[in-house]
């Protein structure tokens, strides 16, 4: 056995960190290492996906902030190798639990997200108190991450830090694939002739999913018989129900809410969009490629671009521009340039087996 590595995340939750930390487990075991789910309580849509041959921990504390004690105890019985935190505020919690441990593990501390476009989103005070954590705490991690090249620079802005890795997120591509072979048919329009635009996440404001809705308004008035499947739950949703009976779409626009396999949808859909107005990197453009699926994004900070290399492998538009994406859209439609092959291949840069090769590369120079 390899080495012993400890990723710290708080729940289980269908968000993108724990999904990219279920993805980088899997890769650590195909690299034959001893891995452990460290989880401050264990709950969540995610916890049938836990691969094959890693182990979870469950502090079963309240909050990351309170689970401090419990995870420097389990630190100094565990003894790892690498520990491996997702989040600011987790990773503000680890970095602390190893300090009082007084172990010496190696911890990778990473940022998935833009952090000044999160902090600027929080209240004032609760915003300058995260800088200030991040910037006294992060430097005395062995290494500090992010998910794209965008997101490092913005980083080391935020953090006043000097080196930042840029490491992709880890998309399980064969498990893309044998999601979409299990999978029973994702809904009934897919089966229909009318094409199916697709957009996943969180119901947040910042995944510009109002943007995604008028754009459809304006690709049905091109004469697009076009329908709109969103998958996820969050606090938009009432307003975006709004905006869909406002601009009439109520027959042609559906919410279905969390799927735990998005495969399905995703390999059905004639084309995926990403509709953000900013990112960390964009799991789900990865994952919708890996189904072979033609991707449109918006151009927003950061990772989009980086993924379909400044559009070689899809559309990209500005942010908040609902005209220009029905155009892109609708160029989707009509030129069926789609290669799914070269997708395919393409997503594979970010298959789980690579990208935890890139952690474990980071140790090279500071040997375990």
């Amino acid at each position: 056995m390899g080495l012993k590595i400890g990723l710290y995340i708080p729940t289980l939750n269908g968000g993108g960190a724990q999904r990219v930390a279920l993805n980088l487990a899997k890769g650590f075991v195909g690299h034959d290492c001893d891995v452990n789910l460290i989880l401050v309580k264990q709950k969540g849509e995610l916890k049938d996906d836990i691969p094959v041959g890693v182990d979870v921990v469950n502090l079963n504390a309240n909050r990351s902030l309170t689970s401090i004690p419990k995870l420097a105890l389990h630190f100094r019985k565990e003894k790892y190798d690498l520990v491996i935190s997702f989040m600011n505020y987790v990773n503000i919690c680890a970095i602390a639990a190893s300090v009082i441990s007084l172990t010496s593990h190696k911890v990778i501390v990473t940022e998935h997200t833009t952090v000044s476009r999160s902090l600027k989103a929080m209240k004032k005070i609760k915003g300058w108190r995260r800088s200030k954590l991040i910037q006294y705490l992060y430097p005395i991690a062995d290494h500090v991450t992010a998910v794209s090249e965008g997101a490092a620079e913005d980083l080391k802005r935020v953090g006043n830090l000097q080196n930042v890795h840029a490491i992709p997120n880890p998309i399980s591509v064969e498990g893309a694939r044998r999601g979409i072979q299990e999978g029973k048919a994702a809904h009934p329009w897919f089966e229909e002739d009318d094409p199916v635009v697709m957009g996943a996440g969180r119901l947040a404001e910042v995944k510009g999913f109002s943007t995604l809705i008028r754009s459809l308004r304006h690709v049905r008035d091109r004469g697009v018989n076009a329908r709109l499947v969103i998958i996820g739950e969050g606090e938009e949703r009432e307003n975006l129900e709004r905006l869909i009976r406002d601009l009439g779409l109520e027959k042609c626009v559906r919410l279905p809410g969390f799927v735990n396999n998005p495969s399905t949808y995703m390999r059905a859909a004639d084309v995926f969009v990403l509709s953000s107005r900013w990112e960390g990197f964009g799991n789900v453009l990865v994952e919708a490629m890996a189904c072979g699926t033609p991707v449109v994004s918006t151009n927003c900070p950061n990772g989009p671009a980086e993924i379909l290399e400044n559009g070689k492998w899809g559309h990209l538009v500005p942010v908040g521009d609902q005209k220009a994406l029905a155009e892109a859209i609708i160029d989707v439609f009509e030129s069926r340039r789609a290669h799914p092959v070269q997708h395919i291949k393409r997503a594979g840069d970010f298959s789980t087996r690579k990208i935890a090769k890139q952690y474990l590369g980071l140790l090279e120079n500071n040997s375990l």
